[in-house]
């Protein structure tokens, strides 16, 4: 059952959880989580090969006579101040999954939450007052005080962002941007109803 709270911190209700003929599977969520990894990595690392590198544009010395080896660039890879052979060029790490296995490891770690009742929706939740006092008294009321908690919102509400901003170990998130990084960092969710709503459609 997923709890729904009001902005006094009273339980209003429960309504039925929409997840609870999804099975565990803690490889499929090993795979979205690597793959969110993967593409929060800049993939800015970047080398000079030896035709980018500075200087070299003329044979240092001979090719023959001299009793040294043959060089035809003082920024050969062999050399001190070269190029380098095979180094990282820009590139993105980011790669797909298919949408199925993307829901499904949401799917599984929201369920989790549900199952210890840490995950809340609160009604009204963007009419909440923009001050940090008001929602410290808001959140001890709601159940897992003193957790890292994860702040889900359908749309871009100011106060609730300055309401929630400042306090320790909270995160506030998109609906849209939701990763499962971030639910499973999470030990408590509070979302707004629109939200669920989003989730619960999100295919």
């Amino acid at each position: 059952m997923i709890s729904v709270y009001d902005l006094n911190g009273n339980k209003v209700k429960e309504i039925e959880s929409y997840l609870n003929d999804v099975k565990d599977n803690s490889h499929v969520i090993y795979m979205q989580v690597v793959r969110e990894l993967a593409t929060a990595r800049s993939g800015s690392a970047c080398t000079k090969t030896r035709g980018e590198v500075r200087g070299g544009g003329r044979k240092p010395y001979a090719q023959k006579h001299t009793g040294r080896a043959r060089h035809g660039s003082i920024r050969s890879p062999i050399w001190r101040k070269g190029g380098i052979t095979f180094g990282p060029k820009p590139r993105k790490y980011t790669y797909a999954l298919p949408k199925r296995v993307i829901k499904t490891s949401r799917d599984i770690a929201i369920k989790d939450l549900i199952d210890n009742d840490r995950f809340i929706v609160v009604e009204n939740l963007s009419n909440i007052e923009p001050k940090t006092k008001f929602a410290v008294d808001f959140v001890k009321k709601l159940p897992g005080e003193n957790c890292k908690s994860l702040v889900i919102l359908d749309d871009y509400f100011e106060n609730v962002i300055r309401a929630f901003a400042n306090l320790p170990n909270f995160k506030i998130v998109d609906v849209n941007n939701l990763k499962v990084v971030d639910i499973l960092w999470s030990e408590r969710v509070i979302l707004t109803p629109e939200a669920l709503e989003c989730l619960q459609s999100w295919r």
